[in-house]
């Protein structure tokens, strides 16, 4: 050796450098996710100058430590960014010195990250079906019907059409969430796209052929894209085994809009029922769009771990989260729960010992759906519930105030803050309270949305509802 010391080759980014990246590209390509598909990336890759490959992108992307410096500067400045040296990159042998020593699982650290569940994950996958349904919506498609069962994404699907940059650039979002609407009637809808207009014109609410016109002609002037999420709320069982308009008025107004001569504005739906027939005739082909959801590929579901944080280490760990996801056919919110259980105590991210734990389990469901190849996706609801059942259950073993807090928080209808879900702890702790809250972050069992700089909270409706079955058992008790 010459006495030099030896230059160190390859950065890996930290927390901080790839939260930046991460912003910035979504920033430019709000469709891409936790981890890009070849597509994305290639897209991505077009707005990078020099001597650049995809491979090299992935590896900075993947946050891999033979990435050189000046590759990490290139993505960096491409997207307006100014990366520091042991900042934003650090080499792979100074790491101990940063944030990435963190405890990820520590409850000082889940107390204050929001994004436990990085909002990111919402938009892995579906990259096909994406790009067809912007392509239809920005042209002459105007109702797309979005069907499948509870916690297979239909919400999130919608989201992400909503801040899709193309899509956004013509429509205006307008959400119509009934989950925590006051009523569940049509004048909810009425409300979304007149507001004050309608409160100014109080006969409107007698005279519902005037009330729909007036929408219609406000639909026209202001192009919008409509979203009136779980739409199965408003629909009654027709006694033939498919479903009807709790209210007529609904099936009117979207007819008005596929039939209308002119509509710049589009509506999504989401329901777990198919929908009754709309305007029969030539325009449903091409103005009328149902979609049913299924689960996550392989391929998605694993990305889904990794953002996750749930390592998988060899093939053999890979082997068996395939496995669980053929056994829940990748349903979002199952794997979802599967990975707050990996990351967790006793776990505490082994996926070896989850497997083996539940092996018995596993191997049961797997016997049954080879039995029943014909229907097993009937069974797929019965499973996740079960899953649900089980994490409640780990959940009462050991964190019971975690477990309280799920349990009275299932009487939340809507998103709240922090302080509401400590609140339902009152009689708590202080510590107990802050304790058990960052431990349903932790788990993922808590869904957030970030409105005008406030974090809300909510559980999904499965889990609320399996929360409310032991909430009663508890006041019975």
């Amino acid at each position: 050796m010459n006495g030099k010391a030896k230059r160190k080759r390859g950065r890996i980014l930290t927390d901080e450098g790839f939260q930046k990246l991460k912003d910035a590209v979504n920033k430019e390509f709000p469709y891409c996710g936790i981890q890009p598909t070849d597509k994305e990336f290639n897209e991505i890759l077009d707005k990078i100058t020099g001597d650049f490959s995809l491979d090299t992108l992935k590896k900075i992307w993947k946050r891999e430590e033979n990435a050189d410096t000046k590759y990490i500067k290139a993505v960096a400045e491409t997207f307006g960014l100014n990366f520091k040296d042991g900042v934003d990159y650090i080499h792979k042998d100074d790491i101990h010195n940063t944030a990435e020593q963190k405890n990820p699982s520590s409850p000082a650290t889940a107390e204050t990250d929001t994004d436990i569940e990085d909002s990111n994950l919402r938009w892995v996958g579906r990259a096909e079906l994406i790009f067809d349904l912007r392509q239809n919506l920005l042209g002459e498609l105007r109702v797309i019907s979005i069907v499948g069962i509870t916690g297979i994404g239909k919400t999130s699907l919608a989201i992400r059409l909503s801040v899709d940059e193309y899509i956004s650039n013509s429509l205006t979002p307008s959400w119509v969430r009934f989950y925590n609407a006051p009523t569940k009637t049509f004048d909810v809808v009425a409300q979304q796209v007149l507001g004050e207009k309608l409160t100014a014109q109080p006969q409107l609410q007698q005279d519902r052929e005037a009330l729909l016109q007036v929408m219609i002609n406000e639909l026209q002037l202001c192009p919008t894209l409509l979203i009136i999420d779980m739409l199965e709320v408003v629909l009654i069982p027709d006694g033939k085994g498919g479903h009807s308009w709790q209210e007529s008025i609904f099936g009117d107004f979207l007819e008005r809009i596929i039939l209308a001569e002119n509509m710049p504005s589009r509506v999504i739906l989401t329901s777990q029922y198919s929908l009754p027939v709309l305007a029969q005739g030539r325009y449903d082909e091409f103005r009328l769009l149902k979609v049913p959801l299924k689960g996550l590929t392989d391929e998605e579901s694993l990305r889904l771990f990794e953002g996750w944080k749930v390592s998988i280490n060899n093939n053999q760990t890979e082997d068996f989260l395939k496995r669980i996801i053929n056994i829940y056919e990748g349903h979002p919110l199952a794997l979802k729960l599967i990975a707050g259980d990996i990351l967790n105590e006793p776990y505490e991210g082994d996926i070896e010992a989850f497997w083996e734990e539940n092996k018995p389990n596993f191997a049961a469901m797997e016997r049954q759906a080879r039995n029943q190849e014909n229907i097993r996706s009937k069974y797929i609801i019965d499973k996740v519930r079960s899953r649900v059942e089980d994490t409640l259950k780990r959940l009462f073993n050991s964190h019971y105030y975690a477990y309280l807090m799920l349990c009275m928080g299932a009487e939340l209808e809507c998103f709240a803050e922090k302080i509401g879900w400590l609140m339902v702890l009152c009689d708590a702790p202080e510590k107990e309270q802050d304790l058990a809250f960052a431990t349903l972050k932790k788990r993922f069992l808590l869904e957030w949305e970030k409105p005008q700089n406030k974090v809300l909270y909510r559980l999904h409706n499965l889990i609320q509802n399996v929360a409310q079955e032991h909430l009663d058992k508890i006041e019975e008790d």
